[in-house]
């Protein structure tokens, strides 16, 4: 019969802690309060925890911008934009002006 070991203390430094872990932090108690604020949050804790999740999605999002705007940009299957075959991949005021500005010229049909 085989037994099961049962891992005890902390993990060692090549593996990778799962789940949630207690962590030391130094925060400023005014900026922690204001984050469990704009987050409305019962606690500092989950405020914090919400804080890291949107700055890793907003890391993501621009990650996944920059490997859209390196192919060219989104395709535009629909051919929504006036025959265009691909979509700005930001929409910067510059360029929503610059569009709208284009629309403006065309001679209406």
């Amino acid at each position: 019969m085989t037994h099961v070991r049962a891992r005890m203390g902390r993990p060692s430094k090549r593996e990778a802690a799962s789940g949630l872990v207690r962590r030391n932090l130094l925060v400023d108690a005014e900026q922690l309060t204001r984050l469990r604020d704009l987050y409305e949050t019962k606690s500092e804790s989950e405020a914090v925890r919400r804080a890291v999740e949107l700055a890793l999605l907003a890391d993501e999002a621009a990650t996944l911008r920059e490997r859209i705007a390196a192919h060219g940009g989104p395709l535009d299957v629909y051919e929504r934009t006036t025959g265009r075959p691909r979509l700005p991949v930001t929409a910067r005021d510059v360029d929503v002006e610059a569009l709208v500005a284009e629309e403006d010229d065309a001679p209406a049909s």
